[in-house]
């Protein structure tokens, strides 16, 4: 059962150009990562936001990425975006984000009191370095060479909740002069489809077949395990950073401290390993050893990204935004006295 059914749609297209399109699973024997493995090809560019650890109401859901209809990209002053792997739009502007909401203004969304949890849009990362844009910060060159921004803009998205074992399979083609409301639902339905057989009815799946014969199920079980390196010493990590010069930028740092000129300051260390494993088993070894509510796996065109966090920074839900820092906060206390506790214990 497809939701909503066609007529529906319809009526709704009258106001709305996005429409999500879903069915629902039972999927008691599979995993977010499995699911991934089985809707992905060696080359697509897709993303997992997983939920492994937590309370179920904190860590219901993981997103599966599959279908891109356009991509943002800004590099080095150059705004551009691709459609179908071709370059559409690419300008030059020292204003990415309102860049990027000419691009998102065109959608009029319609919000399913079904789908409770996110149901597609832009995904991505907005690096760092786009501070420059907004502040008068001089920031050194980045030797990484990627962009400064990428965004996914993912028509096609499958949701796994962790509370009920089920898989909605969310489809959402733009409604455009070239598309009308009719064929949009068609496609709409052919993409939860296409996706179907190959999750559920598809048991020659090469890419699945290759990750499920790396791990030796019968070994020792480790953080590396996943990639099949026994020790850490072969992945002969490289630092940018000098020891004696990163203990210097600590000492400096809590200097800034004490004098008040920041009140939090990273520092970071790059590693660096050459080797051939595969992006996606340095993933599976992070979530062996590292678990939380927030892990994700982004698969670019020319590199991955590997995060764990044990908390969001921002999260919206309706007209609210909310940020609760694990680090540097305390709950509020009960008395003034427990106040002036409280405080004195975040000041030490």
């Amino acid at each position: 059962m497809y939701y909503p059914d066609k007529k529906e749609y319809l009526y709704k297209s009258a106001n709305y150009n996005l429409i999500p399109v879903y069915k629902k699973y039972i999927v008691d024997t599979e995993t977010p990562t499995t699911i991934f493995l089985k809707a992905s090809g060696p080359d697509k560019e897709m993303f997992l936001l997983e939920s492994i650890e937590g309370a179920k109401r904190l860590s219901r859901y993981s997103f599966i990425g599959v279908n891109n209809e356009k991509t943002v990209r800004y590099k080095t002053g150059v705004f551009s975006l691709e459609e179908n792997g071709k370059i559409i739009i690419k300008n030059k502007s020292e204003h990415p984000l309102l860049e990027l909401e000419k691009v998102i203004g065109q959608y009029r969304i319609y919000k399913d009191p079904e789908l409770n949890h996110f149901t597609g849009g832009a995904v991505g990362y907005l690096g760092y370095d786009l501070v420059k844009y907004f502040d008068s910060i001089v920031l050194p060159e980045s030797s990484l060479d990627i962009p400064e921004m990428i965004l996914f803009l993912t028509d096609t998205i499958i949701v796994f909740d962790h509370l009920l074992n089920t898989v909605k399979i969310i489809a959402a083609v733009k409604i455009n002069e070239d598309i009308g409301p009719e064929k949009a639902y068609d496609i709409s339905i052919e993409k939860i489809k296409d996706l179907e057989e190959k999750i559920f009815n598809n048991n020659d799946n090469k890419e699945n077949k290759i990750y499920s014969n790396i791990t030796n199920v019968n070994g020792p079980l480790s953080s590396l395990s996943a990639t099949g390196i026994n020790n850490i010493k072969e992945l002969n990590l490289s630092s940018n950073f000098e020891k004696d010069v990163f203990l210097d930028s600590v000492e400096r740092a809590k200097k800034y401290i004490i004098d008040g000129d920041v009140f939090q300051l990273v520092l970071s260390q790059r590693f660096e390993s050459l080797n051939q494993k595969r992006p996606f088993d340095i993933y599976r070894a992070l979530r062996i050893l590292n678990p939380s509510p927030y892990m994700y796996y982004f698969n670019f065109r020319d590199f991955q990204i590997i995060g764990s966090s044990p908390e969001p920074l921002i999260k919206i839900t309706g007209r609210k935004i909310l940020t609760c820092p694990i680090a540097g906060t305390r709950r509020r206390g009960v008395s003034q006295r427990e106040e002036k506790r409280l405080v004195n214990d975040l000041l030490n």
